[in-house]
Parts: structure tokens; sequence; C-alpha cells
């Protein structure tokens, strides 16, 4: 098994499976080549059985595919660092809660707004309104609140105002 294993994870498998670490349960993740030249993610637990002395007799395990959850885990990553980066502002709001409250927002939100996370986190996702928004930072929105049937609703577009230079 361990020259089907990604050069790179062999320390830690050797490591995991040392005999003054199977003493007690393990758990490691690999990459193992196929026939094909891919590689697949692993994860593999084992622990040790002992006999009626405590004696370790054998070590009994499992080893599971993880590479959709790596993969899937990698997507979430990169889809969470461009929503935080990106200069619109961005927000998350709970539809399944009473009164909708905001549980995200976006550093394009906060530069647009002026409000941080802390301040808005929690709070109606109507909050701001429209016209706070054009008091406060002088940002006027430029399309109608589009409300799903669903429950959810879509504000976008806050442009500044004619005349304005930023």
């Amino acid at each position: 098994l361990l020259e089907m294993t990604h050069p790179d994870d062999r320390d830690q498998i050797e490591k995991a499976k040392s005999q003054k670490t199977i003493a007690r349960p393990y758990v490691v993740e690999y990459r193992i080549a196929l026939p094909d030249n891919s590689w697949r993610w692993i994860r593999e637990k084992g622990f040790p059985v002992r006999d009626d002395e405590g004696e370790i007799t054998n070590i009994a395990g499992l080893a599971e595919d993880i590479t959709q959850s790596k993969i899937t885990h990698q997507q979430l990553r990169l889809f969470e660092t461009v929503i935080k980066s990106v200069p619109l502002g961005i927000v998350f709001s709970d539809a399944t809660r009473p009164d909708n409250p905001l549980v995200f927002v976006n550093n394009g939100f906060e530069l647009i707004t002026g409000y941080s996370s802390a301040e808005v986190i929690g709070r109606n996702c109507n909050f701001p309104s429209s016209t706070e928004l054009v008091q406060e930072t002088g940002f006027a929105d430029s399309s109608a609140d589009d409300d799903s049937a669903d429950g959810s609703s879509v504000h976008s577009n806050y442009t500044t105002p004619a005349g304005r230079s930023d």
C-alpha cells in the first residue's frame, strides 16, 4: 500500500501506524494512486483489538474513499474566499427564522454601507433600508426589491447618486 501512496502522505501513514501509536485508535487521511494514474483520497480509521490479558492481537479498521468530500470542501473554501473578497455588497439572511435575520455580510457590504458585520448580524434583513443607505452613505437603490414566493428577497444595485464622484 505504501508504494501506491502519494509521496507527501507516506510519513503520516508510517507515523499513524507506528508501534507506539497503534496502541490507541487512529485516523489518517492520504492519497493513493489508481492504475489510471488518478489520485483518490482515503480516510483510514484503525484501532487495536486486545485479548483477555490486554495484549494487542490484531488491528481492525476501515478505509473510506473521501475524494468527493475533499473536492466539495475545496470548492466551498474557494466560494467562501470569493464571496468574502468580491467588491460587491453581499448579505445572507436566514429565512427559516423569525424576522429573517442577517447571518453573513461580506467586506463589500461593510465598505459600501459603513456598517460592520458586528452591527448588523442578527438584525432583520431589511436593515438597513434603502432610505437609510441614501441618508448615511449617499447611495441610492437603482432597482426594485425582488420578493420571491419562497420568502427570499434580492436587494441589489446600489449606485452613487447623480453628481457624486465616488
